[in-house]
């Protein structure tokens, strides 16, 4: 039957029994396959572009706020403030230039004399203000200034305000002499009852301090099954002897008991010197044992001012009474 190739070809129709209709087709095909393969190899150069850029390009930086800014920073506002005090106290007339990496000053009075500065340590970090780009500190350095300034070499007290501008810290003033911090107050401790020598408590606080300090004893012995605690090595003395055990509450009636051991211990160069522990013991299997050696003693919210305690105005610091019960 003979083909109407009048009628026109529609998308989807089939054409057979024309070799030059055949290669059309073929040529279509091919045509569509190379635009095809065009469109993933840009694809492809685009992804590998955005991957190169994420390499070179940073992370973009969070806001700035008080919190976030403060933790990166401290560090770098610490040791310079630290470096302008050292570098400050121990300039002599004609030194200037040197502080111009610190501050800008037309006019600076020096001593004739240069100070010796030791000991500096950065004792007071506060960031005060936040903004865009630029941050304020305020910082008080201590340090030993020797020399006519200060015969007895005590430690003297500096407060240094301190800028910040994108990272790049600046004094905003010269030092100016501070007070020395007011004695703290004392806290008591929550240890109420005395542990005698001769008891199960007493003789589990002597043989674990014995083996963790001297490793003369098995450690294991004396601690829970899921202790984690290890003898030091080596061990840094060579005897250890307890002047006095104190708990939070009675070992009777309780599976949970906290200590505070007073030792005394002796070096290889029998030299003696006197250390406590807070400890926590359990009752387990029938026998106390050492759970964890506590990262502070246990303590109650009652103070007591030293003798010699003062506010910062000088006056003396009253002592608040109180009679709750025990916090960690």
């Amino acid at each position: 039957m003979p083909v109407d190739t009048s009628a026109p070809i529609r998308s989807g129709d089939v054409v057979v029994g024309s070799g030059a209709d055949a290669a059309l087709a073929r040529r279509r095909r091919n045509r569509r396959r190379a635009i095809a393969e065009r469109v993933v190899a840009v694809l492809a150069i685009i992804g590998g572009v955005a991957t190169i850029l994420g390499w070179v390009r940073p992370d973009p930086a969070p806001p700035v706020t008080a919190a976030n800014s403060s933790v990166p920073v401290a560090q770098l506002v610490g040791s310079f403030a630290a470096d302008f005090a050292e570098t400050f106290f121990s300039a002599k007339t004609g030194d200037d230039k040197k502080l111009q990496a610190y501050i800008t000053q037309r006019s600076v009075t020096l001593p004739s004399v240069a100070a010796t500065v030791s000991d500096t340590r950065v004792v007071y970090l506060k960031q005060l203000t936040s903004q865009p780009h630029l941050q304020t500190w305020t910082t008080v350095v201590s340090l030993r200034i020797n020399g006519t300034t200060n015969p007895s070499n005590e430690r003297s007290f500096y407060r240094i305000p301190v800028s910040v501008y994108d990272g790049a810290p600046r004094a905003l003033a010269l030092p100016e002499r501070v007070d020395s911090p007011p004695i703290g107050i004392d806290v008591q401790l929550a240890y109420s009852t005395s542990i005698d020598p001769g008891t199960e408590l007493y003789a589990l606080a002597n043989g674990f301090l014995a083996a963790y300090l001297t490793g003369q004893e098995d450690l294991p012995r004396y601690t829970a099954a899921n202790s984690t605690i290890a003898t030091i090595v080596p061990p840094p003395y060579t005897a250890v002897t307890l002047t006095g055990v104190q708990a939070d509450k009675p070992a009777s009636d309780n599976e949970v008991v906290h200590l505070f051991v007073t030792a005394e211990v002796r070096t290889r160069t029998y030299s003696t010197t006197q250390l406590q522990y807070p400890i926590t013991a359990v009752r387990a299997s029938g026998r106390w044992q050492v759970q964890a050696l506590d990262e502070q003693p246990l303590i109650t919210p009652k103070l007591t001012a030293p003798p010699s305690a003062r506010s910062p105005a000088g006056t003396p610091t009253p002592a608040p009474r109180t009679t709750t019960p025990a916090v960690r």
